[in-house]
């Protein structure tokens, strides 16, 4: 039997930032480039952490780089700024099926097929790629989920309580379409 080595995912490949319509926004809207957290946060009405996170979120998906003291657009987050909305959103379902720990989870959610699966049990199985202790899995699957609910890949109850893929969901009044 061929045993293979899991691979660990670093813990900065793991969204912090739970909506994707911001980091458009910051991609799209920010004219003042390069831009670290504090700006960052401005632009989108948070905190200078928040920021941070919305830099990095933009990092991951490959549309900021990340140089000494902020970020600089790339020149596919160039490219993404002349794009329509619908050009957007195809692209940004592409770009975000492509970061391995979404990846990993939706696959995991899809796998579930009609039983669909609860936050905590895809953060148990997340654990096993990353050093990330339970708390902080937690809140990053949180934020995967937001990123999959708002692309339309996912379907929750309404209290997020299980989540499944868009092809295995009830039909139920209690689900989020």
């Amino acid at each position: 039997m061929h045993h293979q080595e899991k691979t660990i995912i670093p813990t900065i490949e793991i969204p912090q930032a739970n909506r994707l319509d911001l980091i458009v926004k910051l991609v799209c809207d920010n004219d003042h480039w390069p831009a670290d957290s504090g700006r960052i946060a401005k632009v989108l009405g948070y905190e200078r952490r928040q920021g941070a996170y919305y830099g990095t979120a933009g990092e991951i998906l490959g549309f900021l780089t990340k140089i000494s003291g902020g970020w600089q657009l790339t020149e596919r987050g160039q490219g993404f700024r002349r794009l329509n909305n619908n050009q957007r959103n195809d692209l940004l379902i592409s770009f975000v099926g492509q970061i391995p720990v979404v990846s990993l989870v939706l696959k995991e959610v899809e796998a579930s097929g009609s039983d669909g699966l609860i936050p905590e049990e895809l953060s148990k199985k997340l654990a096993k790629y990353t050093y990330l202790d339970n708390s902080t899995s937690i809140r990053r699957i949180q934020s995967i989920l937001a990123w999959l609910l708002q692309l339309n890949l996912i379907c929750k109850f309404s209290d997020m309580s299980r989540v499944w893929h868009r092809l295995y969901a009830p039909q139920s009044s209690l689900l989020n379409q």
